[in-house]
């Protein structure tokens, strides 16, 4: 992939940062910051698709009147983790959870 040139300015004390955690990892402080950066967009992006995940959600519940009881969607998980069988909740109008 092409690549282009970008400057950064960087006070002293991140850019000693970066060397430090760079010669640890055994990396130049080019590399470093790319993967940084790599990594911090990566988890930014993850993080946007869980807020659109949960704002979908909330929406259904919104338009639909439903959703699963806690108390059973905990169980279930404990059970699947437990390794035992268990019957996944559905979804029930929100006036009749606990």
């Amino acid at each position: 992939m092409p690549t282009s040139t970008t400057t950064l300015r960087l006070d002293a004390k991140l850019k000693a940062r970066i060397a430090k955690f760079a010669k640890r990892d055994g990396k130049s402080p080019h590399s470093f910051v790319l993967e940084t950066l790599d990594e911090a967009l990566a988890q930014r992006e993850l993080r946007e698709d869980f807020e659109r995940d949960a704002d979908e959600g909330e929406e259904q519940i919104r338009v639909t009147g439903k959703a699963l009881d806690w108390g059973e969607t905990q169980e279930w998980i404990l059970a699947r983790a437990a390794g035992k069988p268990a019957r996944r909740p559905g979804l029930k109008k929100i006036s009749q959870l606990k």
